[in-house]
């Protein structure tokens, strides 16, 4: 049991938690399709949506999102316009005339390629989560 506990204190291991957290309550990073037109900057980045119904509850499920990947400025042109929110800092965008930009910054473990931005547009038929997870030392704007 203590090795257990040792590993899941390990950067890794609360890097890995916090990126499965995310994934899982946000639809579009789990089953959307991808696209990474109009992106510039950062690392790496892609804007992703989905749009089906809940096998199990029949609710519609609209969600789209922008990530990005690696600290630096991301932005992206042939978005839908409106308000996002960060999953991993809770900051907000607005969006209109399609066009999108914002920062991540690096964390405090020792890989600014790790750093991570989810955006979540709000107000479609699958609520943006808001802020998820902040306890990677990888992310940055703690």
């Amino acid at each position: 049991l203590l090795h257990m506990q040792e590993l899941m204190s390990t950067d890794l291991s609360k890097h890995l938690i916090a990126l499965n957290k995310i994934r899982l309550a946000v639809p579009a990073l789990q089953m959307g399709e991808y696209s990474t037109e109009g992106r510039s900057g950062g690392w790496a980045g892609y804007k992703r949506r989905y749009t089906g119904k809940n096998k199990i509850t029949g609710e519609s499920i609209d969600s789209y999102c922008l990530v990005g990947v690696g600290a630096g400025t991301h932005s992206w042109t042939g978005v839908l316009n409106g308000t996002y929110i960060d999953c991993v800092t809770g900051k907000s965008i607005t969006v209109s005339g399609g066009s999108a930009s914002f920062t991540v910054t690096a964390g405090t473990a020792d890989s600014s390629d790790a750093a991570l931005g989810v955006y979540v547009l709000t107000g479609l038929t699958t609520a943006a989560p808001g802020k998820i997870a902040n306890d990677s030392p990888y992310f940055g704007g703690k």
